[in-house]
């Protein structure tokens, strides 16, 4: 079938929902909307007609956010070019774009944003290399900065973990650590210790009173 006759035949069978944004003949990326396509439990695809050819089905949101630009023919453009389809290191790459594009995810809601020479993978992996272990992964030093070079570095779920907003520091007899490493180092349950301090006990008493059995 010719793609004239892909596009009439969607064009006629489809007819776009009254809550619907007709967004048929606009460009996302390399892909040019069609006419609507299914529904499927609430959301809207639309039939897209890409630059190389081929035709797709794509969600409503992920056009509208720019989550999807293409067939998929860029990523395996780029699969082939650099060698490194479906490794780690290109699995953490893709995953640090689509959490900074995502406005709903928690580095989105905070406008965290991937730095410009890391849009490539390239060069993305110039800087960082590969991880040291399979339990590192990406990290950023300052928690409210971009991913950037000068501000990411491999590290484990702990590290990660003491390294986030939203974990309490406390200093006791000139010692300074988070909550999680207090717990750790006195061997108290760490929902223990929180909930200790969450009913405003010192941080001195909640760390030597002994946990009931």
């Amino acid at each position: 079938m010719s793609n004239h006759h892909v596009e009439m035949e969607y064009a006629s069978d489809r007819k776009a929902s009254p809550h619907r944004i007709d967004i048929s003949g606009q460009k996302f990326g390399r892909l040019t909307v069609i006419a609507p396509a299914e529904c499927t439990n609430s959301k809207i695809f639309w039939l897209c007609h890409c630059d190389c050819g081929n035709y797709v089905n794509v969600k409503s949101r992920s056009l509208r956010k720019g989550l999807t630009s293409s067939c998929g023919c860029i990523n395996r453009q780029r699969f082939r070019q650099h060698g490194y389809a479906r490794t780690r290191i290109h699995n953490i790459w893709k995953a640090m774009r689509k959490r900074c594009r995502d406005p709903e995810s928690y580095v989105g809601k905070r406008n965290i944003k991937v730095c410009e020479r890391w849009e490539s993978f390239e060069n993305f992996y110039a800087d960082m290399g590969e991880p040291p272990t399979r339990s590192h992964s990406i990290d950023r030093i300052n928690n409210d900065g971009d991913y950037t070079p000068e501000n990411c570095h491999w590290a484990t779920p702990l590290e990660q973990s003491n390294n986030q907003c939203k974990n309490r520091v406390y200093t006791v007899d000139g010692a300074t650590h988070t909550m999680s490493e207090w717990s750790r180092i006195a061997g108290i349950p760490y929902y223990t210790l929180r909930s200790r301090l969450d009913r405003g006990m010192s941080i001195k008493i909640a760390l030597t009173r002994p946990v009931k059995e």
